[in-house]
């Protein structure tokens, strides 16, 4: 019985991974192909269907392994410090990854640099209506949730030797700006696979290549890194058989540990590096009775 629980088990992981890895082909198809519903946005044909299906996805340059600018195939993250860092600044813009361990695009970002400011925006975007249905897309209690994430991610930047920027307003403004008036090299961040971000990416990328900054985007959103796969996201399986088959020999990257040291901000007289936010400042109502901590009541439900 434990063998047919655990068989079961491990099914059930590889068909969820099997799914994550599918959706990620598919959502790089329909940010490009405006076929996905951006989040908080109107419904749009089923990609899936017919009239709107394509033979093969279609990989944006920046998205794609091959390009020049995602150099992140050119090493395995699991010696992230064989590098040398030299006289430059860099940022390290967290987005949905807030956390110092398992972290490539920070290991990464701390390797390569003589300096690394570290920064999270609070996008007002993800904090208002949705424009299909009209309600919020983050309540108070998810928004009061993802303050104390980036408080705990704030203190253990500090235990490191470095800190948090924090900034409310929109990544491709925020953190543009910031590396502009730090005179940064390197933009790191990991990548997202939905609409919304993928256009932000975009954006970001394109203002930053103006200002002579590289975008450096990190893949760290599936089990097995889109790099290991046997095959090309294009070739996906249908099947959740046959994509168990092809991945069988294929090992997940081990863990990397947290960072033990931080490089510094550099000495910037005007960097302020912001306070945590209250909900009020991020436009939405104070928490019934007084409520403070979200986590209880989220563990609750």
């Amino acid at each position: 019985m434990a063998s047919s629980s655990s068989s079961s088990c491990c099914e059930s992981s590889c068909e969820a991974l099997s799914v994550a890895l599918s959706s990620v082909a598919l959502n790089s198809k329909s940010a490009f192909g405006k076929t996905a519903t951006a989040a908080g946005g109107a419904a749009s044909p089923d990609p899936s269907s017919s009239a709107h299906r394509d033979p093969k996805p279609h990989f944006p340059q920046f998205l794609s392994p091959t390009s020049p600018s995602n150099d992140h195939n050119s090493h395995h993250p699991t010696n992230p410090l064989n590098g040398s860092s030299s006289n430059t600044t860099s940022l390290i813009w967290f987005r949905n990854d807030l956390r110092i361990h398992d972290n490539e695009a920070l290991f990464r970002a701390n390797t390569d640099s003589a300096f690394l400011i570290p920064i999270y925006c609070f996008d007002p975007r993800d904090f208002g209506k949705s424009a299909s249905m009209g309600v919020d897309k983050t309540g108070p209690y998810r928004a009061l949730f993802l303050i104390e994430c980036v408080a705990n991610l704030r203190e253990n930047l500090r235990q490191r030797g470095s800190d948090l920027v924090l900034r409310i307003g929109k990544p491709e403004e925020e953190v543009v700006g910031m590396a502009k008036g730090a005179g940064a090299s390197s933009v790191y961040a990991h990548q997202e696979v939905s609409h919304e971000e993928f256009e932000m990416e975009k954006t970001v990328q394109e203002s930053l290549g103006k200002l002579g900054v590289e975008a450096k985007f990190v893949w760290g959103s599936t089990l097995f890194h889109r790099d290991d796969l046997p095959f090309q996201l294009e070739d996906m399986p249908s099947s959740y058989c046959t994509f168990r088959t092809k991945l069988r020999n294929v090992q997940v990257r081990p863990v990397l540990e947290a960072p033990k040291e931080l490089k510094s901000l550099p000495s910037l007289s005007t960097l302020d590096v912001g306070a945590l936010p209250t909900l009020q400042d991020l436009g939405l109502p104070s928490l019934p009775d007084g409520q403070v901590i979200a986590l209880p009541l989220i563990l609750l439900n």
